[in-house]
């Protein structure tokens, strides 16, 4: 089924910090969970450029509704629009209607001038419409990309951050050395500083 946000950095934090020493200066679950938001949200950006299937169906959250107002939906803050999995339209009386509507690039709008579809644009902070029925009141949005770290990531992205935020985790953890065992907690490290300046002596500054 997949993990939510915040169990993906409580886990990354674990496979980061394993074997590393810890200190006040490592990274919080909480700093994992908001690199995992990033990683999740670049990942879903260039699939969606690449025109490549956003995720798995089973991960959609719970569809919202937006009041429809002077041609457009008001979307919550932070809301990421490259998330969006599909739309429905919602009449005066509350039922979902039979209209086809299909996203557009706010850039392609000026493309569309008489059509039997209605397309929606979405961009940071609203969503706006091109022929829009008149009926139409409200829009049902299906989303995989909330703002909640209870929101759930199916298992192909989850690996996809994995693998991004542990190379941002490694370069900033690992740089440490665990020398707890030898109750030494700099002779690891300079050696290893060391080490890179025998091995790299152009970077000596």
């Amino acid at each position: 089924m997949g993990k939510t946000i915040g169990q993906l950095g409580e886990l990354i934090q674990r496979l980061v910090e394993n074997g590393v020493i810890n200190s006040n200066t490592n990274l919080t679950s909480q700093d994992y969970t908001d690199l995992v938001f990033s990683a999740r949200d670049y990942i879903l950006y260039q699939r969606k450029v690449g025109n490549l299937t956003l995720t798995n169906s089973q991960v959609v959250q719970v569809p919202k509704e937006y009041d429809i107002k002077n041609g457009k939906a008001i979307l919550e803050e932070n809301f990421n629009i490259q998330g969006i999995d599909g739309a429905v339209l919602i009449d005066l009386s509350g039922y979902e209607m039979e209209d086809m509507i299909m996203p557009l690039s706010p850039s392609a709008s000026h493309l569309i001038s008489n059509s039997i579809f209605t397309y929606y644009l979405p961009n940071q902070s609203f969503i706006e419409f091109k022929n829009l029925p008149k009926n139409a009141k409200k829009i049902k949005l299906f989303t995989i990309a909330g703002s909640s770290e209870d929101d759930i990531v199916s298992e192909d992205i989850a690996f996809l951050i994995i693998q991004q935020v542990m190379k941002i985790g490694q370069l900033s953890e690992t740089s440490k050395l665990d020398s707890s065992a030898d109750g030494n907690n700099n002779e690891d490290a300079i050696k290893n500083q060391i080490r890179q300046l025998i091995n790299q002596p152009e970077a000596i500054a």
